[in-house]
């Protein structure tokens, strides 16, 4: 038999908030991103630079990483997936360099792959690399160029 001690029992603890709006789609987020590094995704650091007016440019700030399935052109994918997440990437690189945030300068954002961080150069993303080429010898050509390109 147990002693049940003196006084009363403490009350339960209480309920958890549900969780916010932003906590959920970071879990939803964080779930896509290892579905696609299992399906073999390679995975990329992103880094965002500034530049100024007289287009000198910054140091190379790390901001998060993205996985990209594969495709005809590397750039041209994970130019495309910088940009649809460009909102999550800009609150990544607010927290880790808070003097971003007053910056007047241009952004500039670069990408490498993660399993080669020291070897390889930043690649820089832009919005031009974001449109399919409707010159067939240019889709033909990017497809032969890609260093994704296992065929």
């Amino acid at each position: 038999m147990m002693a049940k001690g003196f006084g009363k029992a403490p009350p339960p603890p209480p309920p958890k908030p549900p969780p916010s709006t932003k906590k959920v789609a970071r879990d939803a987020a964080a779930a896509d991103f290892d579905r696609l590094k299992e399906t073999g995704a390679p995975e990329y650091m992103v880094a965002v630079r500034t530049i100024d007016s007289a287009g000198e440019a910054s140091e190379w700030m790390p901001v998060g990483g993205i996985a990209v399935p594969r495709s005809n052109s590397e750039d041209m994918a994970v130019s495309l997936a910088i940009f649809n997440n460009e909102d999550e990437l800009l609150r990544g690189a607010y927290q880790a360099y808070p003097k971003l945030k007053t910056s007047k300068d241009k952004f500039e954002y670069g990408f490498k792959l993660k399993e080669f961080m020291q070897e390889d150069p930043w690649k820089v993303a832009s919005q031009e690399k974001t449109r399919q080429s409707d010159n067939p010898f240019m889709q033909w050509f990017n497809q032969l160029d890609s260093p994704l390109n296992k065929d």
